[in-house]
């Protein structure tokens, strides 16, 4: 994982002006999290932000969240975190900060933060390429600088600082070559103490070395979604992974752990539904093995008769649907639900009774082009869901899509703002550069068949490539960021 560049998500549209300068809101919470880590890690902790997304909160608010890693005391192993802060747009002041730490551990503030602390932002590394290996004893190092001079300081295996030095930076770019034996380092700009550092690791003639950070994010919780409020019979938690199994831990958010389950994968998914007493609540999955974590915060009551026991999540009702087939999905607390299909006619073309699995149920129908309305009936008949769309066959079916940026186009400025459709839950997006390394991922939720993201990059060619959740389907894009 590329751990220089950040990833910048937009999980709520916001209206435009609340989207003028994102990168304000961000420094404000990455400044905010380092001092919040380092009051609890001490102050000579580095501090590294991989990800970050933006939420709109209020007309004033913005919640930025995100994971990164810390290194206490300029140490080579770092430790995981997720982190919350909420940011006034008008100013940049920045409150209610929380960390989370992969064994569930949380830091706090216990005030509001008010305006960033000082320091500035000195600049970051373009060159070397993180988690890369240089063949040459030569390494150049390169970036972008905000001050008069920037101060490079490279660091061996054992936390040994081997060089210092202080470079001019020249039109908000700085440069410098430096010979290194064969080893691991850390190269650092600016001091660890400052409100914002970067921090590049990189080999020279070795291959496969221990770069001391945290794994890929191997494990997400897919719902509930954090922040929601669930009204049923019992409380259904599911997500996704690339490890074998997951710890999953249950914590009220007064108090302790109401529930530990390990959780076996299959076929990249997990879940459990689990019987809870009315509350607040915050779960906490964890790849086996070290392979990441992800948390939510929800709030649970039990479903009442007015219980939401079929719902259909896709299409959305008034969408155009341009697919060889026309797929249907939706949610259920009970084991099944009854589909009928009428055309514009009002004339049923399809019926179907269909089982639902881990809250979930699917079907794709071979339609002919036309206005169509579906209802979904729980098996109880306790429930009715019901949607009218559009449909218009076409040769070949488009689980994900990327439609913009267009193919072959430049791009100017940076975050590159990617969009796209699939007719699944989630998209795994991936970035490379043009030499083929990876620079980037992101899983992505899809709603209302949409997804959306920003990903900030330096000037250059890249390919893009979409994946559906289930991997059936692909779309890949190039362009040249200017």
């Amino acid at each position: 994982m590329n751990y220089a560049i950040f990833l910048v998500v937009t999980l709520v549209a916001a209206p435009t002006s609340a989207l003028a300068d994102t990168a304000g809101e961000h420094r404000a919470a990455h400044m905010a999290v380092r001092a919040l880590v380092r009051d609890n890690a001490g102050a000579g902790a580095f501090v590294g932000i991989v990800e970050t997304k933006s939420a709109f909160l209020s007309t004033s608010e913005s919640r930025i969240t995100g994971r990164g890693y810390f290194s206490r005391s300029g140490g080579w192993s770092a430790t995981d975190f997720t982190y919350s802060v909420k940011v006034r747009r008008l100013n940049y002041e920045a409150r209610d900060a929380v960390v989370t730490l992969a064994n569930g551990n949380r830091w706090e503030s216990d005030t509001d933060w008010g305006k960033p602390p000082t320091g500035g932002f000195v600049g970051h590394f373009t060159k070397p390429v993180p988690l890369s290996n240089v063949d040459s004893a030569s390494v150049r190092f390169e970036g972008v600088g905000t001050v008069p001079m920037v101060e490079l300081r490279i660091f061996d295996r054992t936390n040994k600082m081997i060089r210092q030095r202080r470079v001019e930076v020249k039109n908000g770019k700085w440069s410098a070559t430096e010979k290194l034996s064969k080893g691991v380092y850390r190269a650092v700009l600016g001091l660890a103490r400052m409100a914002d550092s970067d921090e590049v690791r990189f080999s020279v003639s070795t291959s496969g070395p221990d770069w001391g950070l945290p794994g890929d994010r191997r494990v997400s919780i897919t719902y509930p979604k954090n922040g929601a409020d669930l009204h049923t019979l019992r409380a259904d938690i599911q997500g996704t992974s690339t490890s074998t199994s997951i710890a999953l831990t249950v914590f009220r958010r007064d108090g302790g752990a109401v529930s530990k389950q390990t959780l076996r994968v299959v076929n990249g998914r997990w879940s459990t539904s689990l019987g809870l007493a009315p509350g607040r609540y915050r779960a906490i999955a964890a790849g086996s093995g070290g392979g990441g974590f992800d948390q939510v915060s929800f709030s649970y009551s039990k479903g009442s008769s007015g219980e939401k026991r079929a719902a259909i999540t896709y299409p959305k009702n008034g969408a155009a649907v341009n697919t060889s087939r026309a797929a249907i999905q939706g949610t259920s607390t009970e084991k099944s639900v009854e589909l009928v299909v009428y055309n514009s006619k009002g004339a049923a073309v399809a019926r179907r009774s269909i089982g639902v699995e881990r809250g979930r149920w699917s079907v794709s129908l071979k339609l002919d082009p036309g206005a169509y309305r579906v209802v979904a009936s729980s098996v109880s008949g306790g429930d009715v869901d019901e949607v009218q769309f559009h449909y218009n066959t076409s040769s070949q079916e488009a689980r994900v899509k990327i439609t913009s940026p267009a193919n072959g186009v430049g791009v100017k400025g940076s975050p590159v703002r990617i969009r796209g459709t699939s007719t699944e839950y989630d998209v795994i997006l991936d970035v490379y550069d043009s030499g083929g390394n990876h620079v980037a991922r992101q899983s992505l939720s899809v709603l209302n068949g949409r997804w959306d993201t920003t990903v900030a990059l330096e000037k250059g060619k890249f390919r893009v490539v979409a994946r559906s959740g289930s991997g059936k389907d692909t779309d890949e894009i190039s362009f040249r960021r200017t």
